[in-house]
């Protein structure tokens, strides 16, 4: 009996010593997969600049881009062209601009109406480019934060001299019916027609091109342009208006540059890999606009952390979907309710913001500072740092530019870091 117990013991504790090895082994497993896997969203509201940045970490931590590929976004560019022009053109029509008006030319202007001043590029391209700041924030859904549609107090530009003279001009040229060699161009452009896009093997024809070219020199386009966040216009005009020869051509190749400033809505779920430091980052872009934010849903778990996506630029401009609503404002209430979500209640926030151009104070009332890039990007970290309740939560705040690879790289940099070093401590490795 003795010998017969003291072996059913033995062999119950080699079965309990076997389960407890096997209990550490999944643990260690687990822990990993949790190393291994670094799940990053990259989230934003519409035409924030989140897939630009997706674009620039290919370039930087990825293997760019595959032939087939670049062909795509040369039939994307040309899209853009033809998109940009005839958004110039229609706008014309809408602000009620003639061709070749100039601002310069009426009569005793205010200073301040030929041309708001704009928070600083360049000081943007120097060292406080890639200042962060660190604040832990978290937020209640359904909070109203500032600059809400009811706080928003807009000046466009229609309301100014400069444009009631251009309406006066508008009106004299003859409006819809104006003639000339102007209006002889935007004919040919606005004749060109693409019901399914440009084919790889397509491209514009110099006539066009020239046509095109000869649009943008114009003057009251230029103003037209000026006044662009009355209307919307992709961010990436200007950079194909100025490379309009190159783009047209037939034997026209996509450089890097011009990949990184194509535009085209995402309207899918995309997944990135990406190898930093000998860590694999998995980032799941998926599209800003309304309709496509249910998409977000199914990707929320085991994030590590999200990279939310705002545009400075477009503090004085309206949603597509919704032209009652400012684009910060809607990123704002985006914002507000993600980061109370109870799956992110344990997740960083990274927030990217973008370039911005134009008078804050016009669009946001509660900015009484000056309109300079410093001032300007502190005013904007603290409306979404004010959202805070969570004040465990890291919310790690990057200004950047996300055209310019030389800028994003080392906040992208600190951002993987950053990820790794959350990771590890949830392990418990650290």
């Amino acid at each position: 009996m003795g010998n017969c117990a003291s072996s059913q013991v033995a062999s119950e504790t080699r079965s309990s010593t076997i389960t407890s090895r096997a209990i550490d082994k999944l643990i260690q497993e687990e822990r990993d997969n949790a190393i291994a896997e670094l799940k990053i969203l990259l989230l934003g509201t519409g035409d924030s600049g989140k897939t630009t940045v997706l674009k620039q970490l290919r370039l930087l931590y990825g293997n760019g881009f595959a032939p087939e590929e670049i062909l795509e976004f040369r039939s994307v560019l040309l899209q853009n062209v033809l998109t940009c022009s005839k958004s110039l053109l229609s706008a014309m029509n809408t602000l009620q601009i003639p061709f070749g008006f100039d601002p310069k030319n009426v009569v005793h202007p205010p200073p301040s109406l030929l041309g708001k001043p704009a928070l600083s590029i360049a000081k943007l391209r120097s060292s406080k480019s890639n200042m962060s700041l660190n604040h832990s924030l978290g937020c209640l859904p359904g909070a109203q934060p500032t600059g809400s549609k009811s706080s928003l107090r807009p000046k466009p530009n229609a309301e100014t001299p400069i444009a009631e003279a251009a309406r006066n001009e508008y009106a004299i040229a003859g409006g819809l019916n104006q003639k000339g060699r102007i209006v002889d161009c935007a004919e040919k452009v606005k004749a060109l027609k693409t019901r399914y896009g440009f084919g790889k093997e397509d491209f514009i024809s110099p006539e066009i091109a020239e046509a095109m070219k000869t649009i943008w020199q114009d003057s009251g386009i230029q103003y037209c342009f000026m006044r662009r966040n009355e209307f919307n216009l992709q961010e990436n005009c200007q950079y194909l208006m100025e490379n309009l020869t190159r783009i047209c051509a037939a034997d026209f190749v996509p450089t890097e540059v011009d990949i990184v400033n194509a535009r085209l809505m995402t309207q899918t779920v995309s997944k990135t890999i990406i190898q930093f430091e000998g860590e694999t980052y998995s980032i799941f872009d998926v599209g800003g606009q309304k309709s496509q934010r249910k998409k977000w849903a199914p990707f929320f778990s085991d994030v590590k952390a999200v990279i939310f996506v705002v545009a400075l630029s477009s503090y004085d401009q309206v949603c597509v979907e919704d032209t009652s609503l400012n684009r910060i404002t809607d990123a704002l209430n985006v914002f507000n309710v993600m980061i109370n979500l109870p799956s992110f209640s344990n997740i960083d926030f990274i927030v990217k913001k973008l370039a911005a151009n134009s008078l804050i104070s016009d669009h946001f009332p509660t900015y009484t500072g000056p309109n300079s890039y410093e001032e300007g990007s502190e005013f904007f970290v603290h409306e979404f740092a004010k959202l805070n309740r969570n004040r465990k939560r890291d919310i790690i705040f990057h200004l950047t530019f996300a055209t310019d690879g030389k800028l994003l790289q080392p906040v992208m940099d600190a951002v993987f870091i950053a990820v790794m070093k959350t990771n590890l401590k949830a392990a418990g490795l650290i």
